[in-house]
């Protein structure tokens, strides 16, 4: 996530956002997305946690964001592009991923989370496959492509996407 921000939010040159990318430290950009990563993933868990009956349905979110959050990461393959700046980097690895495979994990996805919260889950889990394209389509807009960042990115993204959701039909 703050890779991805202190390079996107550069405003540069693509070859320029994959170098800041790939540096290690922590930049303004990177540091300021995590502040609000961290504070959002406090707050609007924090608000669908106190809406919950019991520890077993507060399990059970817990359980449910990891699967999202793996879920997009997942469906980022999607006919993936690499366009990263480490020809032998993570993002790589990724490219030619199945489409069977994606599709299968995206089903599983979706009756484990109906079993876990239900209906609603189903309609988060929709909202947040729609913010997941369409950073995705900003990113190949802007990289042409994916890189290990960008795709790790989908992860935390997908985690706030998904409990505003749930939040938003009122929790479990």
């Amino acid at each position: 996530l703050a890779d991805t921000c202190d390079g996107i939010f550069s405003a540069r040159k693509k070859e320029d956002m994959l170098r800041i990318m790939k540096d290690s430290r922590l930049g303004a950009f990177g540091g300021i997305a995590l502040i609000f990563y961290y504070l959002l993933y406090y707050v609007l868990g924090s608000e669908v946690l106190n809406g919950l009956p019991g520890l077993g349905s507060q399990i059970g979110l817990i359980i449910s964001l990891g699967l999202i959050s793996r879920a997009m990461l997942a469906l980022g393959h999607w006919q993936l592009v690499y366009s990263g700046y480490n020809p032998n980097g993570m993002g790589k690895m990724m490219v030619g991923t199945p489409k069977w495979g994606i599709l299968l994990g995206q089903l599983l996805t979706l009756v484990i989370l109906f079993f876990i919260i239900g209906v609603k889950s189903l309609l988060a889990y929709g909202l947040t496959t729609l913010v997941v394209f369409l950073y995705r389509r900003h990113i190949y807009h802007l990289l042409g492509g994916m890189s290990g960042d960008t795709v790790g990115c989908m992860g935390p993204l997908s985690e706030v996407t998904f409990l505003l959701g749930l939040l938003a039909l009122g929790g479990f």
